[in-house]
C-alpha cells in the first residue's frame, strides 16, 4: 500500500511538471533587445540621453534607458508570444523627441543595431532669442521715431 501511496505521488507529480512546463515556458519569453546608437543634429550623443521604446500605438514607453558616454543604449523590451515576429513597429524617443530609427524595427527576438536620429532644434533660434531680437527690434524702432520727430521739431 505504501509503494502504491509513493508512485502515485511520483505520477502526479510528473503530470504536473509535464503540463506545467509549456505554460511556464510561454511567461518567460525572451525580451527583444535592441543596441541604440544615439545621434543628435547628426552628432553621436554622450551620455544620459533618455531612450525610452513604444510598441505599437502604445502612449506609455514599454521601457527606458539612457545611454553612456558613446551614446548608445541596451534596450531591454518585454515582449508576448503574440508580440513575437508580429508587423507591430517599434518606436523610439531620446530625451521626449521622436527619433528616426534606421533600419525601420518591429518587435523581433533578435538583436539589431538601430541608429536613432534626433534634431533638437539648437542650430536654430530658441524662443529667448527671438523674444529678444522682437524686443531689441522694437526699441531701435523707437529710438529712431523719436530721432525723427526730435529732428522736426
Amino acid at each position: 500500500m505504501i509503494k502504491f501511496r509513493i508512485l502515485a505521488t511520483i505520477i502526479f507529480v510528473a503530470a504536473v511538471l509535464a503540463l506545467g512546463f509549456p505554460l511556464f515556458a510561454e511567461a518567460q519569453l525572451p525580451p527583444a533587445l535592441y543596441r541604440c546608437i544615439v545621434y543628435e543634429d547628426g552628432v553621436l550623443a554622450g551620455a544620459n540621453c533618455n531612450v525610452t521604446a513604444y510598441v505599437g500605438s502604445e502612449t506609455a514607453p514599454r521601457v527606458w534607458e539612457l545611454t553612456n558616454s558613446y551614446g548608445v543604449a541596451i534596450l531591454v523590451v518585454p515582449v508576448t508570444g503574440a508580440e513575437i515576429n508580429s508587423p507591430e513597429p517599434i518606436s523610439f524617443k531620446v530625451d521626449g523627441a521622436l527619433a528616426t530609427e534606421t533600419p525601420d524595427v518591429s518587435v523581433t527576438m533578435e538583436a539589431p543595431e538601430v541608429r536613432l536620429d534626433v534634431n533638437t532644434g539648437e542650430g536654430g533660434l530658441s524662443g529667448g532669442a527671438i523674444a529678444g531680437i522682437v524686443i531689441g527690434s522694437l526699441i531701435a524702432l523707437g529710438l529712431i521715431t523719436w530721432l525723427i520727430i526730435r529732428r522736426r521739431g
